[in-house]
């Protein structure tokens, strides 16, 4: 495993001779956020100095750590943040949800058009997707030159706080080793997709709590957990399960009599 040591300081300027050869908006700002991703960025997942490109038309993977085997899909826009991001197509997305862990983590990257330097980054654990953030887009008309194909749109809103890993904000790079450890956190979120979505809805329940609550505030949740998933007739005992897969992680503390802490905000 690669050792946890922090990197310089990341150099948040595209290279604009990367793009000098494509006229088209939308292939320059790929090449040069791609460029910028593989030049600056080291591995989330276990530490690794840099990440490398996937081969072209990879599907739904553009950056491979070679040391640890974790795969990044790179979004990159001028934008702010907002609360869905374009993604491929609709069925290959709910396929690549349904593998063991969920896929590639996504990766968020917005830049400042203007200065030409990297201004966001955050990285959402492949396991925090589910399919309910999975929104259909329609099919394209019979005059498109992909007749019929199906999109899709990522509703990252409701991706929960702990899936939201902060690389960069507004120019300055985070500690290397929170990324890190931030990352790891996210194996909680493991199993079959059936088993990471009741733990992401659970999380989601949590943090529209105070940061320290009781185990009847999340008993209140029971209701609205009934229709996500109603084939499940003993709410309350996976509640408790869930609570006490994200203590294990870290992801919360147990204070003692039923009460609870958030340690991600």
């Amino acid at each position: 495993m690669a050792a946890l040591v922090e990197p310089l300081a990341l150099e948040m300027k595209l290279d604009l001779l990367l793009a000098e050869s494509y006229r088209s908006e939308a292939q320059r700002a790929r090449r040069l956020t791609e460029g910028w991703f593989a030049t600056e960025m080291y591995c989330a997942a276990c530490g690794n100095d840099s990440v490398q490109r996937q081969p072209n038309n990879t599907r739904a993977s553009d950056f491979l750590c070679v040391v640890c085997g974790a795969e990044f899909e790179l979004k990159s826009g001028r934008k702010p943040l907002g609360a869905t991001v374009p993604d491929g197509a609709f069925n290959a997305m709910i396929e690549r949800l349904e593998r063991q862990g969920g896929g590639p983590h996504l990766v968020l990257l917005r830049y400042l058009p203007e200065r030409m330097v990297v201004s966001d980054l955050i990285i959402v654990p492949a396991p925090f997707l589910t399919k309910s953030m999975i929104l259909r887009r329609p099919p394209l008309a019979s005059t498109a030159r992909r007749a019929g194909w199906v999109g899709c749109n990522i509703h990252i809103g409701d991706v929960p706080a702990a899936g939201r890993i902060v690389i960069v904000r507004d120019g300055v790079a985070t500690l290397k080793v929170d990324a890190i450890r931030r990352l790891r956190q996210s194996s909680a979120v493991a199993g079959d997709l059936a088993e990471r979505t009741w733990l992401v809805d659970t999380l989601r329940c949590v943090e529209r709590l105070p940061r320290e609550f009781a185990l009847s505030e999340v008993y209140a949740f029971e209701p609205e957990l009934k229709r996500r998933h109603p084939a499940n007739h003993h709410i309350r005992p996976k509640l408790r399960q869930q609570l006490q897969r994200l203590r294990n992680t870290g992801l919360l503390s147990f204070l003692g009599e039923g009460r609870y802490r958030r340690t991600i905000e």
